[in-house]
C-alpha cells in the first residue's frame, strides 16, 4: 500500500508553490518589472521598474565592492518609483569591448568607481549567433541569441546588472558565431523601502530582504481597456484558484484541484487591481 510521508508532502508542497507561483505571476507586466530591475529587458520601461539617474542621489555605498554585500538601509521611493525597486545611478564613463566568435575575460574591479555596486553589461550584436556572459567561471551564465533578421533592431541587444564582488570579479563572455560590442557601465543600486498605506499594508515590489508586500505591483487593464499600473493583493495572486485561496496539501488534492481549475478557468481569472491604498479599485489583472 502507499504510505503518505510528511517529508514527501513538504517536498510536493514546495513544488506546487514553485509551479503555481510561476504560472500565476509571470505572464504579465510584473515579469517585465522584475526583468527591468535585473537587466533582462534592454532599457524598455526602465521608468517603471527602476529609477535611473546620472547625478543627484549617488551615496557612497562602500569604499570597495564587498565579498558579502549586506543590504543597505533603503530610502523612501521618490515619485514615479515603485517602492521596493532600486534607485540606479550611473557612475563613470562606459567602456566598450568588441567580440567576434571568441571568448573574453574582463576584470571588472580595477575600473570600478568608488560607490559602484554593479556593472551594467550591455551587448549589441552585429552578427548572428549566441553569447553567454556573466561571472560564473563554470559557465552557468545568462545568454543572448540573435538571428540574422534581428541584427539592426532592438532584438539584437541584451543587458544585465551584475553585482560587483571581489570573489567573482571576472566577466566571462563566450560568443558562439556572434559578433558585437559589449559595453560596461558602472552603476550604484540603492534599495528603496516598501510603501505602507493607511491600513498598515505594505505595497511595492518585494525582495529577499523585506519579503513579499501585501499589495504587489502589477500592470493590469483599466475600465477603458488601457494598461494601468497598480497593486494586486498577494493573497489573490497566491490563491490556487478563485475557489481555493490556499494551496493543496497533498498530491491527490493537487490533482483534483488542478482538474477543477482547468475545467472552470481554462483562460485564467481576473483579480482586482487597486491604488496603493488597497481599496480604490482601478482595474483588473489576469491570473493563470
Amino acid at each position: 500500500m502507499n504510505v503518505y510521508h510528511p517529508e514527501r508532502a513538504a517536498a510536493v508542497r514546495a513544488q506546487l508553490i514553485s509551479h503555481a507561483s510561476a504560472r500565476r505571476r509571470f505572464p504579465n507586466v510584473l515579469l517585465a518589472i522584475l526583468l527591468v530591475v535585473s537587466g533582462a529587458l534592454g532599457g524598455a520601461g526602465v521608468a517603471v521598474g527602476a529609477y535611473a539617474v546620472s547625478g543627484g542621489i549617488s551615496p557612497e555605498l562602500a569604499a570597495e565592492p564587498s565579498t558579502d554585500p549586506d543590504r543597505v538601509d533603503g530610502l523612501d521611493a521618490p515619485g514615479g518609483v515603485i517602492p521596493g525597486t532600486p534607485i540606479i545611478s550611473l557612475l563613470g564613463e562606459p567602456q566598450s569591448h568588441t567580440f567576434d566568435d571568441e571568448d573574453l575575460e574582463i576584470d571588472l574591479l580595477p575600473d570600478a568607481p568608488h560607490g559602484a555596486t554593479h556593472a551594467r553589461v550591455t551587448l549589441q550584436g552585429t552578427a548572428a549567433g549566441t553569447v553567454a556572459f556573466g561571472v560564473d567561471p563554470g559557465g552557468d551564465n545568462p545568454s543572448a541569441r540573435w538571428d540574422a533578421t534581428d541584427i539592426g533592431n532592438p532584438r539584437s541587444s541584451a543587458w544585465e546588472d551584475i553585482l560587483l564582488d571581489r570573489d567573482r570579479r571576472i566577466l566571462y563572455l563566450s560568443a558562439a558565431g556572434a559578433a558585437g560590442v559589449a559595453t560596461i557601465q558602472f552603476v550604484s543600486h540603492v534599495p528603496t523601502e516598501l510603501g505602507v498605506n493607511a491600513s498598515g499594508e505594505t505595497y511595492g515590489v518585494g525582495d529577499f530582504a523585506e519579503g513579499e508586500p501585501d499589495l504587489v505591483a502589477v500592470t493590469g487593464v483599466g475600465p477603458d481597456g488601457g494598461a494601468v499600473l497598480g497593486y494586486a493583493r498577494a493573497t489573490d495572486l497566491e490563491a490556487f484558484s478563485p475557489d481555493h485561496p490556499g494551496l493543496p496539501s497533498d498530491p491527490d488534492q493537487a490533482t483534483a484541484w488542478q482538474a477543477e481549475r482547468d475545467a472552470k478557468y481554462p483562460n485564467g481569472w481576473e483579480v482586482p487591481v487597486y491604488e496603493s491604498d488597497g481599496t480604490t479599485e482601478i482595474g483588473s489583472f489576469r491570473v493563470g
